[in-house]
C-alpha cells in the first residue's frame, strides 16, 4: 500500500492511498458526518419511537484509521463504546499523531478500542454492535474486494443488533454506476434492507470522482429502510459541514439510474465481478470470466498495420492516480501515437546536437552519423518498429507520470464554451437597504457560485483553462476568457471632450466638462464576463447594450455611446460595482497564476519533448501569454480601484434597474445617479433635475443620450419578454403537474381503500405504503400551489414592467 500526504501552506492536507484521495481536511467533515451520523440518528429515532433506551450504544468502525469517523461516533450522545479495526498501522499512527487536532484526539478516549487487524478476521469473532461503519478504501486489487462481497455483509449482519444499522462508504453513482449498483445489490443479497444516498464532496469532485454515495443497511424485513427515514433525522449534535436536513434529497434516484440495478450481477467470493466495474466503468465485460482485462498482443497485423490494444497498454502502464481512468489513458495513447507518426526526426536530431556538450562523446558521434544519413534518406518507420514500440511506451509512461504530478494539464484543450451572466445590473441596494442579485433580480449572476479567497475577499473562480485561446488567439487580434476560449474583440474609441449634461443649482451647464489627454482606439484583451471586459491598456469596460457602455477608470465611471467618440456624461461611482470588478478580476488573476504554476510543473517533466511535439511547444506559448494576462489584469485592478469613500446607491422605490446607476421609474421616466450624488431624469424628450416628478432646469434631451437609454430599454424589453414566455411555460408545466398529482392521489386512495393503507405502492423512484404516498402527494400538491402563486406574482411584475417600457420607449426616438 502506498500512502502519500499532500500538505498545504494553510496547514491543511490531503491523504492519498494507492493514488486515491481518502480525505481532504478542507471538507472531510462533509464525508464523515454524512457517513456516520445518519445511522446513529436513525437508530436513536427508532428506539425512542418504540420506548427503548438510547444509551449504551456499541459501534464498530471497519477501516477509518484516520480517526475522523471515530470522532463523529464519539460525539454522538449515548455511545458507550467504539471498536476500530484497521489493518494499516501507518494510517492509525497518522490518525493518532498528525490528525489528532482534526479528530479531536479520538484515540485517547477511554471508550475506544483499537485493533490493528484484518477486518474480515476480526468480525468473525466479534460481539454484536448497534451500528457498524464500513469506512473502507475503494478496492484496486482483487484481494481488496473481499470486504465488499455478499459474504462480508452476511458476516456483518450476524454481528449486528436486531434493529442495528450498517453505514457503508460506497462509490460514485455518477462515474462508476455499475459498481455502485452492484454494491447495492450485493448488500441486499445478504438479506439487508438498503437505502442509498449521494452527497457532493468538493475535493472528491475536484479529483474527478464525481458525486459520492453511501449506503444505510438494516435487517429486513424487520426494519425496512425508506427515503422518508432521512427526512427527520433530528441530529442531536451540530454538524460542521454536512446538511443532514437535506440528505433525503440525495436518496432520490431516477428509474433510469435504478435500472442499472437489474443489469449488474452480485459480487461474491466465487464470482468477483466488482473490480472490473470500478476499473472500466461503462464496460459490459463484468461477468465472472472477465474479472480483469486480458492482455492482447500488439504484434498482430491488420492490413499491414500493427494493432494497438488499449487493454495491453493499461496492463503495462502503472495507473495509480485517480485521473488515470481507462478513457484518459486511451486518449493519451491516441495523442502520443499521433504525435509519433508526426515526428520530424530531422528536427529532433538537430535539437539534440545543439545540446552536444551535454551528451556522451560516443552518443554525439552516433547522432552525427544519423544526421548525415538523414540528409539523403527518408526514415522508414517500418524498419524501426521495435524502436518505435519502445519509444511509444516510454512516452506514454513519462506523460502518465507527469500528469500524476500536474494533473490539471491532462490532454490539451476542449472546445465547448462556458456561459456567463449579466454584470451591468444589480449593484444598487433596495430602498430597505437589502442588496439585490448581480443580475438585477432576474436570475443568478455568474459570481454567485464563486468562492472567497482568504482575507482578501477576492472572487476566486474554479475555472480551468481548457480552450486553446492562449495558444493561438491571444495577442493575435482575439480576446480570451478565463477558460481560454477566443472571441473576436470589440474596438472601443474614447477620449476627447466630456459632455456633462447635468443640471445643477446654477442652472444648465450645457456641454461643459473635462478634456481627456487623447483619443485612442483600444481592443478587448480579456472577457471577464459577458459584459465585463478588460482592454489592452488595462481599462475596464462594462457593456450596456450593443451601442452603449460604461468605462471604469481611476475610480471614475463614464457613460459612452459607440456612435460618439466623447463620453456622454459621468455616472455615480457605485462602490459595490468597483469592489465587485476588483474582486472578480483579482479572482481570475489568481486562477491565471494557478494555471501558470501547474503548467510549469507539467513542463518540468515533459518540456524536453518540445522538439518532438508541437503541443508541448504550444504549452510554452500558453505560459507566456498567461503571464502577460496576469500583468494586464493587475493593471485592470488598479484602473478599476474606487478611491472615494462613497455610499452604495439606494434604488428609487418601485424602480426597475436598467444598468448600474440608471433606473426606470413608475412615473414613466429614467433616473440616472450623478457623480456628485445628484440625480438626472429624462423621458427621452426632456432632461431635468429635481425629484423626477418636479422638473427643474428642464432642457431638451441630447439625441445621443436618448439613444443610449433607448438601447438599454430595448434590451430590457427583450429580456422581460423572454421572462414572461419562460414563466408561461413554467405555469403550464405546473398545471400539468397538478393534474398528474391529482390523478396519483386518486389512484393511491383507491389502492388504500381496496387493499389497506399499508399496501406497498410505487412513489416516483421509491416504494412505500399507500398511506405514506397519499400524505406525500398531498404535500406535493400544496407545494405545487405555492410554486404557481410565486410564478404568477413574478409574471405580473414582469408584465407591469414591460408595459412601462413599452409606454416610455417611443419618447426616445426611432
Amino acid at each position: 500500500m502506498s500512502l502519500h500526504i499532500d500538505r498545504r501552506a494553510d496547514g491543511g492536507l490531503a491523504l492519498y492511498i494507492d493514488g486515491d484521495l481518502q480525505l481532504d481536511t478542507s471538507d472531510e467533515a462533509v464525508y464523515h458526518e454524512s457517513l456516520v451520523l445518519p445511522a446513529l440518528c436513525l437508530l436513536r429515532n427508532r428506539r425512542r419511537s418504540h420506548g427503548k433506551g438510547v444509551d449504551g450504544l456499541r459501534v464498530l468502525i471497519c477501516g477509518g484509521g484516520d480517526g475522523l469517523a471515530l470522532r463523529e461516533a464519539l460525539r454522538f450522545p449515548g455511545v458507550a463504546h467504539v471498536d476500530l479495526v484497521d489493518y494499516d498501522p501507518e494510517v492509525v499512527t497518522l490518525g493518532r499523531e498528525q490528525l489528532a487536532s482534526r479528530n479531536a484526539s479520538a484515540f485517547d478516549d477511554a471508550r475506544v478500542g483499537v485493533y490493528i487487524s484484518d477486518a474480515w478476521e476480526f468480525v468473525q469473532n466479534a460481539e454484536r454492535y448497534d451500528v457498524i461503519v464500513c469506512d473502507l478504501t475503494v478496492p484496486r486489487r482483487p484481494e481488496d474486494s473481499r470486504v465488499f462481497s455478499r459474504e462480508w455483509y452476511e458476516r456483518l449482519k450476524s454481528r449486528l443488533a436486531d434493529d442495528g444499522l450498517l453505514a457503508i462508504n460506497g462509490f460514485s453513482p455518477q462515474r462508476t454506476p455499475e459498481a455502485f449498483w452492484c454494491l447495492h445489490k450485493t448488500v441486499r443479497a445478504a438479506g439487508l434492507s438498503v437505502l442509498p444516498y449521494r452527497v457532493c464532496i468538493p475535493s472528491f469532485r475536484a479529483q474527478g470522482y464525481g458525486v459520492w454515495a453511501f449506503l444505510l443497511a438494516g435487517n429486513q424485513p424487520l426494519h425496512p429502510l425508506r427515503q422518508a427515514d432521512l427526512r427527520n433525522l433530528a441530529c442531536p449534535v451540530p454538524t460542521a459541514q454536512a446538511d443532514l436536513n437535506r440528505l433525503w434529497r440525495g436518496a432520490s434516484f431516477s428509474r433510469e439510474e435504478r435500472g442499472t440495478l437489474q443489469r449488474v450481477p452480485i459480487h461474491t467470493l466465487d464470482s468477483p465481478v466488482l473490480l472490473p466495474m470500478l476499473l472500466n466503468p461503462g464496460s459490459s465485460r463484468y461477468g465472472a470470466n472477465a474479472v480483469l482485462p486480458t492482455p492482447l498482443s500488439t504484434a498482430d497485423e491488420m492490413d499491414g498495420e500493427p494493432v494497438y490494444d488499449i487493454d495491453s497498454l493499461l496492463d503495462a502502464v502503472p495507473v495509480l492516480h485517480p485521473y488515470h481512468t481507462r478513457d484518459m489513458v486511451e486518449a493519451l495513447a491516441e495523442q502520443v501515437a499521433g504525435s509519433v507518426r508526426g515526428i520530424d526526426i530531422r528536427r529532433l536530431v538537430q535539437a539534440l546536437l545543439r545540446r552536444a556538450a551535454e551528451l556522451p562523446r560516443d552518443l554525439f558521434a552516433e547522432l552525427t552519423r544519423l544526421r548525415d544519413y538523414l540528409r539523403d534518406h527518408a526514415p522508414d518507420f517500418r524498419e524501426m518498429r521495435a524502436w518505435g514500440f519502445k519509444l511509444f511506451a516510454a512516452l506514454v509512461i513519462v506523460m502518465t507520470v507527469a500528469n500524476a504530478i500536474a494533473p490539471d494539464n491532462a490532454f490539451g484543450k476542449g472546445s465547448s464554451g462556458i456561459g456567463h451572466a449579466s454584470f451591468s445590473r444589480g449593484f444598487s441596494a433596495s430602498p430597505s437597504g437589502v442588496r439585490g442579485g448581480f443580475a438585477g433580480g432576474r436570475g443568478g449572476g455568474s459570481f454567485g457560485s464563486a468562492h472567497t479567497s482568504g482575507s482578501t475577499g477576492a472572487t476566486v473562480s474554479g475555472a480551468r483553462v481548457t480552450g486553446s485561446g492562449f495558444r493561438s488567439g491571444y495577442g493575435h487580434g482575439y480576446a480570451s476568457d478565463i477558460y481560454g476560449y477566443s472571441y473576436r474583440p470589440r474596438i472601443f474609441i474614447y477620449g476627447g471632450y466630456s459632455h456633462t449634461y447635468y443640471v445643477g443649482h446654477g442652472g444648465p451647464r450645457g456641454s461643459g466638462g473635462h478634456i481627456h489627454e487623447q483619443r485612442d482606439e483600444h481592443k478587448t484583451l480579456f472577457v471577464a464576463d459577458d459584459d465585463l471586459m478588460v482592454l489592452d491598456n488595462g481599462d475596464v469596460v462594462i457593456t450596456i447594450s450593443d451601442t452603449a457602455y460604461l468605462l471604469a477608470n481611476g475610480g471614475k465611471l463614464e457613460l459612452y455611446s459607440v456612435n460618439s467618440l466623447d463620453p456622454l456624461l459621468p455616472v455615480y461611482a457605485e462602490p459595490t460595482l468597483f469592489n465587485t470588478i476588483a474582486q472578480e478580476i483579482t479572482g481570475q488573476q489568481v486562477a491565471v497564476r494557478s494555471e501558470v504554476s501547474t503548467r510549469r510543473d507539467w513542463l518540468s517533466w515533459v518540456g524536453w519533448t518540445s522538439a518532438l511535439f508541437p503541443a508541448v511547444r504550444e504549452d510554452w506559448t500558453e505560459i507566456r501569454n498567461l503571464e502577460d494576462l496576469d500583468r494586464k489584469l493587475g493593471q485592470a485592478v488598479v484602473s478599476a480601484r474606487q478611491p472615494q469613500a462613497l455610499t452604495p446607491t439606494i434604488a428609487p422605490a418601485g424602480s426597475v434597474e436598467l444598468f448600474v446607476g440608471a433606473y426606470l421609474l413608475p412615473a414613466g421616466a429614467v433616473a440616472l445617479h450623478g457623480p456628485n450624488d445628484d440625480w438626472l431624469y429624462t423621458d427621452g424628450k426632456q432632461l431635468w433635475s429635481g425629484t423626477g416628478i418636479e422638473k427643474k432646469n428642464a432642457r431638451p434631451c441630447p439625441p445621443e443620450l436618448a439613444a443610449v437609454f433607448k438601447s438599454s430599454l430595448t434590451k430590457l424589453q427583450k429580456e422581460l419578454g423572454a421572462d414572461i414566455l419562460s414563466l408561461d411555460n413554467d405555469l403550464r408545466q405546473l398545471q400539468t403537474d397538478r393534474a398528474s398529482l391529482n390523478k396519483d392521489l386518486q389512484d393511491y386512495n383507491t389502492l388504500s381503500s381496496s387493499y389497506g393503507s399499508s399496501y406497498e405502492v410505487d412513489y416516483g423512484t421509491d416504494s412505500m405504503s399507500a398511506s405514506q404516498a397519499i400524505s406525500k402527494t398531498e404535500g406535493d400538491i400544496t407545494q405545487n400551489q405555492q410554486d404557481v402563486d410565486e410564478n404568477a406574482l413574478d409574471r405580473a411584475k414582469s408584465v407591469k414592467d414591460l408595459a412601462q417600457i413599452n409606454l416610455l420607449l417611443p419618447g426616445f426616438g426611432k
